[in-house]
């Protein structure tokens, strides 16, 4: 039995605890300004005329101490895969580019050699440039071939197979059963692509098809296919046919791709491993940031209920917040990460089912407490025009948050022509950021005027393949940047036949961690803070050299968050001045410039390693 002051402690320790929750939930709630965007307040003096541009004038190229890259095809031709893929490049990696039409065309600069020279063999006469290719690989520039001829062109020309490190022409086509990408090459460790069993078969979309080449000793492999044993039987693996490879002479390095992966902004992270590869150590800028995108998410109107109430027995509104908003909240915390979620207050702007005010303030106080940011969908599913949904989201959001300036959103293809009409208006007056869906001949990060920036997604969370894969670990390699898309619309308006969001939200989680988990390392960001560092790593230039174990950098344009990455062979940071440094993997650390002059001191690691 309990005596009369111990019940009268209890009591009065329960209405403490009461009091300290009640309390401490009214103070978060009061100090919760969800109808203000935190991330509005970034710098906006960055701008397209910020940007550094390649330029491919020679007189130029000639007069300036600049590096440079040569691109050999048809000079005219700006609509060649291979030359839009390399002038992205070239800007990303600060460098000018001179573009000439065929091999005998160049003659390389002895005084001011270029760093790389590009080959693309689809814009090239082989029977008759092979010679002038051949001087240039013996000038001791490093080339790249963005792609291969026919192995009919390879077998007829002993020149070309021995600028290329071929031996033979094996078989024209050989049949893959998968790929080995080796790692030390692309940031993020070695993967194999092959479907081992029937569930895998549909991430298989890597090119299976290709020509097979005997190499040279010599040779560095970097990706191989793998033969299925039962059509070609056992075969050593240094004779499977290869994909990626460097040839090694005493002159020069020259690198080749066996496929159509130098055709596309997947080329993009190749070619900088590549140049690392042909370097004692490559440092290159980057924009470290990662974001995570959910579109049309959260919508704030009752809509669909009925077929939303024979799926999960709630209301769409009971179904996001009691269902989906958990499952992706802990998801994002999980991964230590920012969601950006492109909201849409509601979906059909004909019938009677308005926005409630009530759930547009319940969300974005949850925004505002996990450090999520709003941007807004230009998207909608009935027959409202965008500046009919516009008018009506404004009057919304004007009177549920009227201080909250959405800085980004979301609009797909079918709106493109219509967006910059629609950063005139209120609600979209403060939109520098404008984001579209990943295209693979098209630049990752443009200026659509001189404050708005473009930026591209890299994945669809849904949609997981080893060649998405594969093009995930290349931009990361090359700009340390991914985008992952959650496109909501579909478990908002299901199909008969679409899965239910259980299975939608397995297959999302599964997704985040084979796109995310090799790159710990790298920011997890809003879209506005992607933004920020975007417009630094398209604006800052740089120099840099080496002196004995100490590599010095000097940053033009430096405003804040300059973010490099360090690429070694076998040796480690042992001090930094001017910055700080975190590593991503064996031989490779990011690095933060914490000012315009960084001194980067290397020592060698313990283990004994063997380049080259």
């Amino acid at each position: 039995m309990v005596s009369r002051r111990n019940f009268f402690v209890i009591t009065l320790i329960m209405l403490l605890v009461l009091f300290l929750f009640q309390f401490s939930e009214f103070i978060k709630d009061f100090y919760n300004d969800y109808d203000t965007n935190v991330y509005a307040s970034s710098d906006r003096s960055l701008t397209q005329t910020s940007v550094v541009r390649p330029v491919s004038e020679s007189d130029k190229i000639a007069a300036s101490e600049d590096g440079y890259a040569v691109f050999i095809g048809n000079a005219a031709d700006t609509a060649s895969p291979a030359k839009r893929t390399v002038q992205q490049w070239c800007t990303y990696s600060k460098m000018n580019m001179l573009s000439v039409g065929s091999p005998e065309e160049y003659t390389p600069d002895t005084k001011h050699m270029p760093e790389v020279v590009f080959v693309d063999s689809n814009q090239i006469d082989f029977s008759r440039s092979a010679s002038a290719l051949s001087g240039i690989a013996n000038s001791g520039v490093t080339m790249i071939f963005c792609s291969l001829p026919e192995p009919s062109v390879i077998e007829a020309s002993e020149e070309l197979r021995n600028i290329l490190g071929i031996s033979s022409v094996k078989q024209n086509k050989a049949q893959l059963k998968g790929i080995k990408l080796f790692g030390g090459f692309l940031v993020g460790g070695e993967k194999w692509y092959i479907a081992n069993n029937e569930k895998e078969e549909k991430y298989q979309d890597m090119q299976l098809e290709v020509p097979w080449y005997i190499l040279k000793s010599g040779t560095k492999v970097y990706m191989a296919g793998v033969l299925d044993e039962g059509r070609y039987g056992e075969v050593n693996n240094e004779l499977q046919p290869c994909i990626i490879w460097r040839y090694r002479t005493d002159k020069t390095c020259v690198f080749a791709i066996n496929g159509d992966y130098g055709q596309d902004n997947t080329g993009l992270g190749i070619y900088t491993a590549m140049m690392y590869e042909a370097k004692d150590y490559d440092i290159y800028p980057v924009v470290n940031s990662q974001n995570i995108i959910a579109i049309n998410y959260p919508s704030f109107s009752s809509e669909n209920d009925e077929q939303m109430k024979k799926r999960y027995s709630r209301s769409s509104t009971e179904t996001l917040r009691d269902i989906i908003w958990p499952n992706l909240s802990g998801l994002i915390n999980h991964f230590n990460a920012k969601m950006t979620y492109m909201v849409t207050p509601q979906n059909n702007y004909q019938d009677e089912s308005y926005p409630k005010q009530e759930e547009i303030e319940y969300y974005f106080k949850l925004f505002r407490e996990n450090g999520d940011e709003a941007g807004w969908a230009a998207y909608n599913l009935q027959d409202a025009t965008l500046r009919q949904k516009i008018v009506a989201d404004y009057d919304t959001f004007y009177r549920t948050v009227p201080n909250y300036k959405f800085m980004s959103m979301y609009v797909n293809e079918n709106s493109r022509e219509k967006t910059m009409s629609l950063l005139k208006t209120a609600l979209l007056k403060d939109v520098r950021t404008v984001v579209f869906d990943y295209e693979k001949d098209t630049q990752m990060f443009s200026y659509l005027s001189n404050q708005v920036m473009e930026l591209r997604t890299t994945n669809d969370g849904l949609d997981y393949t080893f060649m998405k894969d594969f093009k995930n670990r290349s931009l990361q390699t090359a700009l340390g940047y991914s985008s992952i898309t959650l496109d909501m619309t579909d478990v908002l308006f299901p199909e008969e036949d679409s899965p239910e969001w259980g299975r939608k939200y397995e297959d999302f989680a599964t997704n985040l961690a084979e796109y995310l988990d090799c790159y710990s390392a790298f920011d997890k960001n809003t879209v506005s803070e992607t933004d920020s560092r975007v417009r630094h790593f398209l604006a800052a230039d740089y120099t840099e050299k080496r002196e004995d174990n100490s590599i010095k950098v000097h940053i033009e344009n430096y405003k804040e968050n300059v973010y490099f990455i360090l690429r070694t062979h076998g040796e480690s940071i042992a001090d930094i001045t001017g910055g700080s440094w975190k590593k991503i993997e064996d031989d490779a650390y990011l690095i933060l410039a914490g000012d315009e002059n960084l001194s980067i001191t290397l020592k060698p690691d313990n283990t004994l390693y063997y380049y080259r």
